[in-house]
């Protein structure tokens, strides 16, 4: 499973970054924190937004 930066997410759901913020601080979203405290949202849940998988080139090392 790969994971996005709040920013990654709320751009690609086309939402603003505070946006995405209150939906994990009200459990809407399933999200992984980091050991430095950074959220990280699985790829799998901005799909399950969009209703549809994310067709991007997965270009990070990785495979993400």
């Amino acid at each position: 499973e790969c994971f996005l930066r709040i920013g990654q997410a709320a751009a690609i759901l086309g939402v603003n970054p505070r946006t995405v913020r209150r939906w994990l601080s009200l459990s809407q979203v399933a999200f992984y924190t980091t050991p430095g405290g950074e959220r990280r949202i699985p790829t799998s849940e901005v799909e399950r937004i969009l209703g549809h998988p994310l067709n991007q080139p997965r270009t990070t090392p990785g495979g993400c």
